[in-house]
């Protein structure tokens, strides 16, 4: 039987990684990749020095050191509670249904809406344009949807883990996934982008780390469960990750940096199981939109971005000085954007649908 306190747990991470991830990309100019002839730049166009700006800058390097991890640690809780309730008992329906609902998003999203959107934005170089879309496809130039593809990886190499059934064979490879981890993410080694070979190598920790979470919080013994936590632990994990990053932000020492990582992440599961307690009712009708939502936000959100400086530079004269008031206003008209626009492409999508069901 499903304990409903643990879903509820799990929409409110997935909201809350939701919302991290809108914030994190919110405020950035300029978009750099390995390939030369992919990427943007507004920074020539837009000046903003403001304090805002540069508030927002640290406040986005708080999000970007677990927003995503967040996410990962949260499919592999959600994977390892799909097992226990008796899902997943079918490897190839398994791998079917993965693919169903992650590869085939990846290929329409890329080419019908973040392809046109970035080729309007000016992010590919005309020169070898289709060479450059190609690359785009298969892992360079920093596709957003590269999330989706990297989970195929994991969910496959973790299920054939589940399969042979052997919890040694899962702590050899979550140790080699933790070597990987921190040798990729602080630049020791650098792997190929291609077909997000590197995301694979830098995230398996993290989708396993949230398979032993979810197995340490629902162990009814745990000073912390699905279904409480004490009321000052999140509160204070936050104390531990603010102090952490800045700590990193001051001295550039790596290891307090993927310390940030765990602490943000640590904060995040805590938060939510907090908030599932509480049962407040206009934060849960939110938070329940939002969640029927948030892959869509995922999907369609981040583009947006361009489009929103694309017409800000062709409005305005540029280079731009930007006010505080400007730049604290373009902000937010970046975030909005990135929230409600998707649900009308959600709510579009769904009428498309019902429409050709109809016909049918």
């Amino acid at each position: 039987m499903m304990n409903k306190k643990r879903i509820d747990a799990f929409d409110y991470l997935r909201s809350l990684a939701t919302i991290l991830v809108v914030l994190g990309h919110s405020a950035f100019y300029t978009i750099t990749t390995n390939t030369p002839e992919i990427g943007i730049d507004f920074s020539q166009s837009i000046i903003d020095n403001t304090i805002i700006y540069r508030l927002y800058i640290i406040f986005g390097g708080l999000i970007y050191s677990c927003h995503m991890h967040v996410f990962m640690v949260l499919s592999g809780m959600i994977y390892a509670f799909s097992l226990g309730s008796g899902k997943y008992t079918n490897f190839k329906i398994f791998i079917k249904n993965k693919l169903k609902r992650l590869l085939i998003p990846y290929v329409l999203v890329s080419l019908l809406y973040n392809i046109p959107v970035l080729l309007i934005s000016g992010y590919f170089n005309s020169n070898n344009l289709f060479y450059n879309i190609w690359l785009y496809l298969i892992g360079f130039g920093k596709n957003h949807l590269w999330f989706l593809i990297t989970l195929v990886y994991i969910f496959f190499i973790v299920h054939i883990i589940y399969i042979i059934k052997n919890k040694m064979v899962f702590l050899v490879v979550y140790f080699f996934s933790v070597i990987l981890c921190i040798f990729i993410d602080s630049g020791i080694i650098q792997l190929t982008e291609l077909l997000y070979v590197d995301r694979l190598c830098l995230y398996l920790f993290w989708f396993m780390t949230g398979v032993i979470v979810h197995y340490f919080l629902q162990n009814k013994k745990s000073c912390i469960t699905y279904d409480h936590v004490p009321r000052y632990f999140p509160w204070i994990m936050l104390v531990v990750w603010l102090l952490v990053y800045g700590g990193y932000r001051v001295s550039k020492i790596y290891v307090l940096f993927f310390m940030a990582r765990i602490t943000g992440v640590i904060f995040f599961v805590l938060l939510s199981i907090f908030l599932s307690e509480r049962k407040i009712k206009k934060i849960e009708h939110y938070n329940t939109k939002l969640c029927d939502l948030s892959f869509d936000i995922y999907l369609y959100g981040v583009p947006l971005n361009y489009i929103v400086l694309v017409a800000f530079v062709s409005i305005f004269p540029v280079p731009y000085s930007m006010s505080w008031f400007s730049s604290g206003g373009l902000i937010i008209l970046r975030i909005i954007t990135q929230m409600l626009i998707p649900m009308f492409i959600h709510y579009i999508v769904c009428w498309g649908k019902n429409l050709t069901k109809q016909n049918q």
